[in-house]
């Protein structure tokens, strides 16, 4: 179905393997003319599929789940890119600080308020896509209009397709703000854990999602893409797809909680050792 639709958009000059290669920058300058790049790409993008026939759900699924967003987001990202460089470069340090806070924030709050269909998202989950990316209506989106500027697009989408591509906007976004965060800030007071996690990167999402719903860390006001990569990097960790490991956990036959059935196992036996002296 898929190779059917990609076939159709081929004939009408739409590449779907061309997507534009999305590189965060500081310069206004070259912030702006890819911004213009884009902006072409997504008008001649709009344009080219205006007439375009969704078959059936299926066809209307790959399209807005797995092209449309893809050639909306450059453009999206750079408009963001934009607002932020243009209120940024006129700050001091101190104040440029603050206002990457405080968009980290506005990108926080962004995955809270979509918590549910982003998790799906990462989840690789495929079983709401007829709810998620089929039906035709304006979307709730929660967003600061006073810290975000982008482009809306009620015209033409259907009910998610819109958060996806601000999902992959933020998540781009989030990325260049926590690494330009680190690049001004003193280096000489962070601290570097010399622990190591010694066992599997599945072992240790499995601990790390059992205290998240535990609510044992921070009253469990932390979203778990927060605590992961926190304690990560505590134990100089690379967690690697955390939201898949997790899927593949729930998925398990047998041992869903094989790590945790083996700490109390081996604390047990350990308790058990010590009452026999």
């Amino acid at each position: 179905m898929s190779t059917e639709l990609t076939d159709r958009l081929q004939k009408i000059g739409i590449d779907v393997s061309a997507c534009t290669e999305v590189i965060a920058t500081t310069n206004m300058e070259e912030c702006r003319q890819l911004l213009k790049k884009t902006e072409t790409n997504w008008n001649h993008f709009q344009k080219k599929v205006k007439d375009l026939c969704l078959q059936n759900v299926e066809e209307e699924i790959f399209f807005y789940k797995e092209i449309k967003p893809n050639f909306h987001y450059p453009f999206v990202f750079y408009s963001y890119l934009k607002h932020f460089l243009g209120r940024y470069q006129v700050l001091n340090p101190k104040g440029q600080q603050g206002w990457i806070r405080k968009c980290l924030r506005t990108i926080e709050g962004f995955y809270q308020e979509n918590r549910g269909f982003l998790t799906y998202l990462a989840m690789h989950e495929k079983h709401m896509d007829h709810v998620y990316f089929s039906f035709r209506e304006e979307p709730k989106l929660m967003l600061d209009a006073d810290q975000i500027i982008l482009p809306f697009d009620f015209g033409f989408q259907n009910r998610y397709d819109l958060q996806l591509t601000y999902f992959l906007t933020f998540r781009k976004a989030e990325k260049f703000l926590k690494e330009l965060k680190n690049e001004k800030q003193p280096k000489e007071n962070v601290f570097q854990s010399e622990l190591k996690w010694t066992g599997s990167k599945s072992a240790f999402n499995e601990l790390i999602y059992a205290l998240h719903q535990s609510k044992a860390i921070s009253k469990g006001e932390l979203s778990i893409n927060q605590l992961i990569p926190a304690i990560s990097s505590f134990f100089n960790l690379d967690p690697g797809d955390y939201y898949k490991s997790i899927n593949e956990i729930k998925n398990r036959k047998k041992e869903r909680t094989k790590f945790l059935n083996q700490l109390v196992a081996t604390l047990e036996e350990k308790f058990e050792s010590d009452d026999r002296f």
